[in-house]
């Protein structure tokens, strides 16, 4: 293949690799292995040199570096010579990339401190740096520490400037003539939202007429009326992006006067609102709808598991028959859903419980029950009416795009489902995967499934170019329904009801994918540090803990598995498995033992047990139990 250089943004993985994103749209990423990163770090833009095709698509090596995306890195002592050398590895960069730190007489480092340092130079040949210390951040051995230095490392504006607090208290008192505002405060609106949940930017109402029709109503918080276009706050809004949300806080896009009160559809507060008025069929199918500003005033505060308590009779509420009519349209437009070929991924999430010290206490299994499930397949409509209503008026929209999987990546996920046991067409079609579903319902392999049919997919992204949404099969998608916690929203909101308004949807359709790239690295980041605390914790209590794990990956060098308990990923070494010699078969993506015929294929349930942790590298290392 004859070599050609691209310019793009590279996109460091935690294990060291990289993907470079051209900056022209019509290529395809290039994938950067480590050994030809250079001292390349993750946001740079970069030449790169397409060197040939992997089973991985394209492959490349860094040329030189165009545009450095930040001259700090944040780094953890690893060793401090009897010269006074200290060495230091940042997780940004991966473990194979060295920093050294120039000598400075007055800082008393140990081992295990965490630094925000200033990039000097390369170091020659070995894609590290040479660096200058210029703020201390606590020790490894500070768990209250973790949020803050993951923010530093990930660059997470986290402080607000006092022209952006003053400008949000001042337009907090903004007031509307109601001119062109509808007041629907007579409508029982009520939220559903998590427990822990401090801003509620939606609210359902639903009425059901005598004829069978169904008036659903999705009020979403006027955020645009209190954010003025390129004002302070504005710009610090867009600059962000979208909230972050952390295992123990949440670093939010608007400053707390307007994302925790004024902006907030509190209950029996009256509330600004931009509200999707939908008219459904008694067979679910949408008759008409009206997309208009509005007063509303929330009647109550339901937590999801308040609102399972009322459903399933354990308690009382005057909501109760409202609360059943959301069930009794949700399961229409879930069944519109299952007909057009939207796969069904309800999967319960993992929450770490948070201690005062900053170390997990517990962990929490969230159930994706029908409550979560209503809220969603409402929001989902009317971000689809939205989309729909942008579109007739030929206005340049925001979309919410998902590109089909290549054939290729399915073609794997196929294979792998037939490993897990679960029966597949030879030529298997969209429709397939559907039903592969269905029947793998209450398979223990099910949330295996779930998350290698997801990691197939390719990124969920915002664009000016609608070509709609594969993971939810709509030809028209937009965010409309979460303005307090995203940009895009705000900016769906000002096309709907601004005139004059016209951003460049262009570039920041770009800005807004990457923020979100940063803020789920930096979330991801600090889970899994949790993670391997909480792992600690539980083996300071008890040393010989037995975990049970479940494989999800065979390779010839052993394998991959997560915990059940909170789903950490971890990896055994062949020559780790027991005394005796285990065949790999590729085929079948197993091991088995010569003597004992131990078998370790995928979905096969282990148990492990840890030999040790270092939260500086965030590694953990294993055992079998067999």
């Amino acid at each position: 293949m004859t070599k050609k250089t691209i310019l793009g943004k590279i996109s460091v993985h935690i294990k060291g690799f990289g993907f470079v994103t051209p900056q022209d749209a019509s290529l395809e990423d290039v994938f950067i292995p480590i050994s030809k990163l250079g001292d390349a770090i993750d946001g740079d833009i970069v030449e790169i040199s397409v060197t040939g095709r992997s089973p991985k698509g394209l492959e490349g090596e860094i040329v030189s570096i165009k545009k450095r995306n930040k001259n700090t890195l944040v780094g953890i002592v690893v060793y401090i010579s009897k010269k006074g050398e200290v060495g230091l590895y940042a997780p940004s960069i991966g473990e194979e990339r060295p920093i050294l730190l120039q000598k400075d007489k007055a800082l008393n480092l140990e081992i295990g401190d965490r630094l925000l340092m200033e990039i000097v130079s390369p170091l020659k040949d070995s894609g590290g740096f040479v660096c200058r210390f210029k703020e201390h951040l606590g020790s490894i051995d500070e768990p209250l520490k973790d949020t803050i230095v993951t923010i530093y490392d990930h660059q997470i504006r986290h402080i607000f400037p006092k022209e952006v607090e003053k400008e949000a208290a001042d337009r907090a008192q903004r007031e509307s003539s109601g001119k062109d505002r509808r007041d629907l405060t007579d409508l029982i609106c009520v939220t559903i939202d998590p427990e822990d949940a401090r801003d509620y930017d939606d609210a359902l109402s639903l009425e059901k007429t005598p004829s069978g029709e169904y008036h659903l109503g999705v009020h979403i918080a006027d955020v645009a009326f209190f954010v003025e276009e390129g004002s302070a706050l504005d710009e610090e809004a867009k600059a962000r992006a979208n909230s972050t949300y952390f295992v123990d806080r949440v670093v939010p896009m608007l400053p707390p006067i307007l994302c925790d009160e004024y902006c907030s559809l509190k209950e029996n507060v009256k509330r600004y609102a931009a509200s999707a008025l939908m008219r459904f069929s008694k067979n679910g199918d949408l008759l008409g709808y009206e997309i208009v500003r509005s007063t509303i005033k929330s009647r109550k505060r339901f937590t999801y598991e308040e609102a399972k308590e009322v459903l399933d009779g354990k308690k009382e509420s005057p909501h109760k028959a409202l609360l059943h009519l959301f069930v009794e349209l949700c399961q229409l437009l879930k069944q519109q859903r299952r007909e057009r070929g939207s796969v069904d991924l309800s999967m319960p999430e993992i929450r770490l419980v948070m201690g005062k010290d900053g170390i997990p206490v517990g962990e929490k299994r969230i159930e994706y029950d029908i409550t979560h499930q209503l809220v969603e397949e409402f929001m989902l409509k009317a971000n689809e009416i939205v989309a729909i209503d942008i579109t007739k008026k030929g206005k340049a929209g925001i979309f919410r795009v998902h590109e089909k999987p290549e054939a290729e990546t399915l073609g794997e996920f196929f294979s792998y489902a037939r490993l897990l046991g679960f029966t597949v067409p030879k030529n298997p079609t969209e429709a397939d995967i559907q039903q592969l579903f269905v029947h793998a319902q209450g398979s223990p392999s099910l949330e295996q499934l779930a998350v290698r049919y997801i990691r197939s997919m390719r990124l969920a992204v915002y664009s000016k170019d609608n070509i709609g949404h594969y993971g939810l099969a709509l030809t028209y998608y937009t965010h409309f329904t979460s303005p307090i916690r995203r940009y895009s929203d705000l900016i769906v909101h000002r096309l709907l009801f601004e005139p004059k308004y016209a951003p460049d949807i262009d570039q920041i359709a770009t800005h807004l994918s990457e923020q979100e790239r940063k803020s789920f690295k930096a979330e991801m980041s600090l889970l899994r540090l949790k993670k391997l605390r909480y792992l600690e914790s539980l083996i300071k209590k008890e040393p010989r803990r037995i975990f049970s794990a479940t494989i999800t990956k065979v390779k010839s060098s052993g394998i991959f598995f997560d915990l059940d308990q909170i789903g950490l990923e971890g990896f055994l070494h062949v020559a780790d498995f027991g005394r005796e010699y285990y065949d790999y078969d590729e085929k079948q993506k197993s091991f088995v033992g010569s003597n004992t015929k131990t078998s370790f294929t995928l979905g096969t349930k282990i148990s492990v047990e840890i030999t040790s942790i270092n939260l500086i590298f965030q590694e953990c290392a294993w055992q079998l139990v067999l």
